[in-house]
């Protein structure tokens, strides 16, 4: 089985009001071998995985925040809690525990090594789904003359599939080409930091400011660099069971509630980033903790996650073409029993693909080289 290992927080002072809990049952568990992991962190970034990937996925799910938000119905407040805030607020957990597997990977692999891998197991796939969707949009194009998805210009076809300055036509697979810059701050940072801790520290310290108030040089989400650096500061410590206390989390959300209702702007989002991040990584290590069947469930999923990020534009943009011709409404009573069925039709897509593609021995034409955690 596959599993996705790249990706998919806040400042390093917010590091020191986390507290590890269960610290001695943590520490008597086996390290995972050759990921410097114990098994319940390994274990808590699988669920993490599929808790944030389902919620990034619930900001694309037809028709779209647009009409969902506008629909006069009670539900659009169900999705803007899902989709806008638990949605959007994922991000930033899965470029953290990323940052914090590439301090466990640059451990046991030469650093060109690490970082050819990491282009075939992000870049690849990228590229490789984008054009595939590109495909489903010039069908449609030509099928009904709209053209209005379809690049033009050379350089819209060469973003449209390998996203150099600006999203790729598989959009919410940006994210891989984000990690993928941070991959290579993170390791320049983490070999300067073997020679000169100050001067690593300062290195990767320098490139999250100046991505942050350029507004993106390398990156086309600085906030993904700034939350990357955390997982690599944490990576670093050694401290990777971190459990953030139920008290620091509600007194988060109350602050992220408070600061919405009166100021606006970028700061705000920043605080509602990681607030759903430490949420989010509270409740995986808590349903690890618990086991049973939600546990379990998760972690069968898990190994599929990394499909169903990568194809569920594809599903989605199936969904939207049969929604139209049948004439499917945000505005129906039956609406929230079809967006919410649309989570299960994207994993088992997922699973099938995956299945295939597995069986055909073309799994990794599809996906790039995977690695376990």
């Amino acid at each position: 089985m596959q599993r996705f290992n790249e990706g998919p927080a806040g400042a390093e002072a917010a590091g020191t009001l986390i507290r590890s809990r269960h610290s001695s049952v943590s520490e008597s568990r086996q390290a995972v071998p050759g990921s410097g992991l114990n098994h319940a962190t390994s274990d808590a970034i699988r669920i993490a995985r599929v808790l944030c990937i389902l919620s990034m996925i619930s900001v694309h799910i037809w028709p779209g925040a647009t009409k969902i938000e506008a629909a006069d119905t009670w539900f659009h407040w169900v999705y803007i809690f899902v989709a806008e805030y638990l949605g959007r607020g994922s991000v930033p957990l899965l470029s953290l525990i990323s940052g914090v597997l590439l301090t466990t990977t640059i451990a046991r692999r030469p650093p060109l090594k690490l970082l050819l891998n990491k282009a075939f197991s992000l870049l690849y796939p990228m590229a490789v789904w984008s054009a595939l969707l590109l495909g489903v949009y010039e069908g449609h194009a030509i099928a009904t003359g709209d053209e209005t998805r379809v690049p033009h210009s050379p350089a819209e076809w060469i973003n449209g599939l390998l996203s150099v300055t600006s999203a790729p036509v598989n959009e919410p697979l940006a994210f891989l080409r984000d990690v993928f810059m941070c991959a290579i701050i993170g390791v320049a940072s983490i070999l300067l930091y073997r020679r000169n801790r100050v001067a690593g520290g300062a290195l990767l310290l320098i490139m999250v400011l100046v991505e942050a108030l350029s507004g993106g040089v390398l990156t086309l989400r600085p906030q993904i660099l700034a939350f990357f650096a955390v997982g690599v500061v944490i990576g670093l410590s050694g401290k990777t069971h971190l459990v953030p206390p139920i008290s620091l989390v509600v007194n988060l959300l109350i602050l992220d509630v408070a600061a919405h209702g009166w100021m606006e702007g970028e700061l705000v989002d920043w605080l509602n980033r990681i607030c759903i991040s430490v949420l989010m990584w509270r409740i995986a290590v808590d349903i690890e903790g618990w086991g049973g069947a939600l546990s379990a469930g998760l972690r069968r999923v898990e190994p599929y996650i990394f499909m169903v990020f990568c194809s569920h534009m594809l599903t989605v943009t199936v969904v939207a073409a049969a929604a139209g011709v049948i004439g499917f409404s945000p505005d129906a009573p039956y609406f929230p029993l079809i967006w919410i069925g649309q989570f299960p039709l994207v994993i088992i897509v997922a699973v099938v693909i995956q299945e295939l593609a597995q069986k055909a021995q073309v799994l990794p034409l599809l996906t790039g080289p995977r690695t376990r955690t």
